[in-house]
């Protein structure tokens, strides 16, 4: 069986992939600003091309999703350590305080009334999946080794095969109603799992080959963006297709390999930064910050019902304006957060953590 490498030991990493995760979180916040724009504006087939571009900005928030999934695969299956209760509690703690603080300053400052459940969720955020990247990691991150033993053990034949099955069943799921199924889901992370570790062990001169991926990314690219192009005008004359599931999922699939490969063109850049790193380091609360159940369903449309108020014609500009707003507050918020209460999550975690594992250790030895 073909040896698998196993990441570096070294506490600080290169800063290729950690800008890339920086530069994924700016586009998912500009897809979430067009997102909460649709409340608003009419994104019906169009000839008008700021309606056109900002339809490819919404799917900003599949490339930075997908970029973290598949960041977070790649380092995982490398990795030589073990799973850690304390690092899935101080993810979920995060999640919690941040949610909690939020919900004192926007519900506590008299700019919205909730039902009695929408105040429980702010309470329990990961259990109601308000932000939907944490507990959906949370969960992949404990079933991951077991992931990881049948990539290793699968030869190539068997392995393409099942890629396939895999491939075969995604678009069997995403036409049954009240499924939930893409690449921005658990299924998601256990597709791009399998084809990040399938890559890494069969498909070394690729993943190291500049030219290919550079080849690899413009041509994918191309046909993406021509699936999001057409799409928009066929649909003025046919209009079934704006709703056609199966070619939602094909565009959204021909971003995996366009993305795989501007991943591995990142992790071949071969620099340190340490300010690139930190805001990295704290990408996962900018993501908790700027997708709050309550910035997501009160301060976003608020923010609309202003401006296009003022200045409707203006929309595009509006837009954007909200995605790089949410960006720099959120990073902003992030590194006070980090520096505050952060400490504090990260104390209970390592507590709670250490009881947990030391109470599972006894009943191994029982």
């Amino acid at each position: 069986m073909q040896k698998i490498k196993v990441a570096s030991t070294q506490k600080t990493r290169f800063s290729g992939v950690e800008l890339l995760k920086v530069i994924a979180i700016f586009l998912i916040c500009i897809s979430h600003a067009v997102q909460t724009s649709e409340l608003f504006i009419d994104y019906s087939p169009t000839f008008d091309p700021a309606i056109v571009v900002l339809k490819i900005f919404r799917y900003f928030g599949h490339v930075g999703n997908i970029i973290f999934i598949i960041s977070s695969c790649y380092f995982l299956f490398l990795s030589k350590s073990k799973t850690k209760f304390e690092k899935a509690i101080n993810l979920l703690l995060d999640s919690c305080f941040i949610s909690i603080i939020l919900f004192a300053g926007i519900f506590g400052g008299g700019r919205t009334s909730l039902s009695d459940l929408e105040i429980v969720m702010q309470f329990f955020p990961d259990i109601f999946f308000n932000v939907w990247f944490v507990p959906t990691y949370v969960i992949f991150y404990f079933v991951q080794p077991l992931l990881k033993k049948l990539a290793i053990n699968l030869d190539k034949n068997q392995y393409t095969i099942f890629i396939f099955l895999l491939t075969l069943l995604y678009f069997v799921l995403t036409q049954l109603k009240g499924v939930t199924v893409g690449l921005s889901s658990i299924y998601g992370f256990v597709y791009i799992y399998f084809i990040v570790a399938f890559m890494e062990r069969f498909c070394q001169n690729f993943m190291r080959s500049k030219k290919k991926n550079v080849f690899c990314f413009v041509f994918f690219l191309f046909i993406f963006l021509l699936f999001v192009i057409v799409k928009n005008f066929a649909s003025i004359f046919y209009p079934p297709l704006e709703n056609s599931q199966i070619y939602q999922d094909l565009t959204v699939l021909f971003l995996f390999p366009t993305l795989f490969s501007v991943f591995n063109l990142f992790r071949m850049l071969k620099f340190y930064s340490k300010t690139i790193n930190f805001c990295s380091s704290v990408s996962l609360f900018v993501y908790c910050i700027h997708d709050n159940y309550l910035v997501r369903n009160v301060l976003r449309p608020l923010y609309y019902q202003e401006t296009l108020a003022t200045r409707g014609d203006l929309y595009f500009l509006w837009v954007i304006l909200l995605g790089i707003t949410l960006f720099v507050l959120s990073y902003l918020l992030a590194i006070i957060y980090n520096f505050t209460f952060h400490k504090i999550t990260n104390f209970m975690a390592r507590k709670s953590g250490q009881t947990i594992e030391g109470l599972a250790e006894k009943m191994k030895k029982r």
